[in-house]
């Protein structure tokens, strides 16, 4: 089994300087997904990802430029994860769970000739036919919930 067979596509992406940390969350939130790959124009993944646990995570810090501070006025740029990891559609499930447990990440994006054609995550690995023959635990795999202030809300789709 290979990325191809797994990946979830299409991919909702969101620009690294046009976008605003809102209508990222909000793209997540209609779209049910956890992670969006952020885009410079055309197809080709040259700025970043940015997931929930990106947005979450940069929105609980105490420091003051995060206090309060509305995230319709935060750019896309500013809390996404540059150069992520990416695998090509013939990546076998293996090794994409073996990439996934080495670098603690939960997607990765597919990439065949410079562009992004899908997004491998951990819960389509989990539910490929191979799953019986991995190793890991499964406290290996999962994560602990992220929480933030009541002022940045990752469920609900208006803004304050």
């Amino acid at each position: 089994m290979r990325a191809i067979d797994v990946m979830a596509s299409p991919v909702y992406v969101v620009a690294p300087g046009g976008d605003n940390v809102a209508y990222a969350r909000n793209l997540m939130l209609k779209h049910r997904v956890s992670r969006l790959p952020v885009m410079e124009g055309g197809d080709e993944l040259r700025g970043g990802i940015l997931t929930k646990k990106d947005i979450a995570y940069r929105l609980r810090q105490t420091e003051p430029m995060w206090r309060r501070r509305p995230i319709d006025r935060i750019p896309v740029s500013i809390l996404m994860a540059p150069e992520p990891i990416t695998i090509a559609p013939q990546t076998g499930i293996r090794e994409i769970a073996a990439i996934m447990l080495d670098k603690d990440i939960s997607g990765i994006p597919v990439v065949e000739e410079g562009r992004v054609s899908g997004i491998v995550t951990k819960l389509d690995v989990m539910r490929s036919a191979h799953i019986r023959g991995l190793t890991a635990k499964v406290s290996d795999i999962m994560e602990d919930a992220v929480t933030v202030n009541r002022y940045h809300s990752l469920d609900t789709s208006s803004t304050r």
